[in-house]
């Protein structure tokens, strides 16, 4: 799956079929295992990029990097 930044609020999935899926905020994620908080679900309020062109999703007022983080999401 392969997540690609839309505008700020909102992200383009595709996925291992070629499937195209828009998402809007607020859309929930999973916290990773290799994080703090493996398993917790979080509510992304909006999407950002990076000066380096990182896509960051903003939780609860603070950013972190999407890649810590799944998608809750069906095709």
């Amino acid at each position: 799956m392969t997540i690609h930044y839309c505008d700020y609020n909102s992200i383009l999935v595709v996925n291992s079929e070629g499937k195209l899926k828009q998402m809007f905020t607020p859309f929930t994620v999973v916290a990773r295992p290799q994080t703090n908080c493996a398993g917790q679900k979080y509510v992304v309020s909006e999407v950002r990029t990076t000066a380096q062109d990182e896509l960051v999703f903003c939780i609860n007022d603070k950013f972190y990097f999407y890649f810590e983080f799944d998608l809750e999401l069906n095709f």
